[in-house]
C-alpha cells in the first residue's frame, strides 16, 4: 500500500508503484513462483483483479450477473471497487 499526502504527488507515486510490482512480477517469473492471481484489496487502481480469476470463471460470473441482475443495477449504482462491467 502506498499513501501520500500531497495531491500533486500522485502521478509519481502511481509511478512507483507500478514500477514496484512490475519488478516484482518480473522476479517471481524469473523464479517461477510468480502467480497471476491477484487479490482485490492488494491491487492497485490500474490493475484487474477480476480477470485474474480466468476467462472461464468471468464468464461464468456474468452468465450469474445476467440472471441476478439482468438490468446491471449493481454495476451501475456500485460507484467505486472492482465492477464485472469493467473486467477485460
Amino acid at each position: 500500500m502506498m499513501d501520500w499526502s500531497n495531491p500533486e504527488d500522485e502521478a509519481v507515486v502511481l509511478e512507483a508503484s507500478r514500477k514496484i510490482i512490475d519488478q516484482a512480477g518480473t522476479v517471481g517469473r524469473k523464479n517461477e513462483t510468480y502467480l497471476d492471481f491477484k487479490y482485490s484489496n492488494y491491487c492497485s487502481r490500474d490493475q484487474d483483479p477480476l480477470a485474474s480469476y480466468g476467462a472461464e470463471s468471468v464468464s461464468k460470473l456474468r452468465s450469474i450477473v445476467k440472471e441476478i441482475d439482468p438490468r446491471g443495477v449493481f454495476q451501475k449504482l456500485q460507484n467505486d471497487g472492482w465492477l464485472l462491467s469493467e473486467t477485460a
